[in-house]
């Protein structure tokens, strides 16, 4: 279970997540995000460990695997989760920002237009949960839709 409660709005989005999951994948899979992941990827060690924070249904995920990066896909979305692990067969977790509790476990934190979820007032504490997950000079990647 979540420690943190939803708002009606948040829940309604994840809802909306799990319910449209495949409608999701087919409009967003395939979007060109390679220039930008690499220029991620190039302020990292090799083999580096990467939270996809927000990972919906896996495609950068699935990408940072392939580059033979260690990847832990997270998600409020219980589906996108259940389809990163099952389909894509990467490692993948439930839950909330504002849940997580890792510490010092991640060179690079991956938060591709996750974030505009989270409420202006969650924020600082989710960020700050951020720092704590990331190793000493990790990286975190963060871009909001527009």
């Amino acid at each position: 279970m979540h420690d943190a409660l939803l708002t009606t709005e948040e829940q309604i989005t994840v809802d909306y997540y799990n319910k449209n999951i495949h409608s999701y994948i087919e409009r967003t899979f395939h979007v060109e995000m390679e220039q930008i992941r690499n220029r991620f990827l190039k302020c990292l060690p090799q083999k580096a460990k990467i939270l996809d924070a927000g990972c919906g249904p896996g495609r950068d995920a699935m990408a940072f695997s392939q580059k033979g990066y260690e990847v832990l896909g997270f998600d409020a979305a219980i589906e996108m989760v259940r389809y990163v692990k099952e389909e894509l067969h990467i490692p993948a977790v439930h839950g909330l920002f504002q849940d997580m509790r890792f510490d010092q476990e991640f060179d690079g934190i991956w938060a591709s237009a996750s974030l505009v979820h989270i409420s202006p007032t969650a924020l600082p504490d989710v960020l700050e949960r951020f720092h704590k997950a990331l190793k000493p000079n990790g990286i975190l990647a963060i871009s909001f839709k527009d």
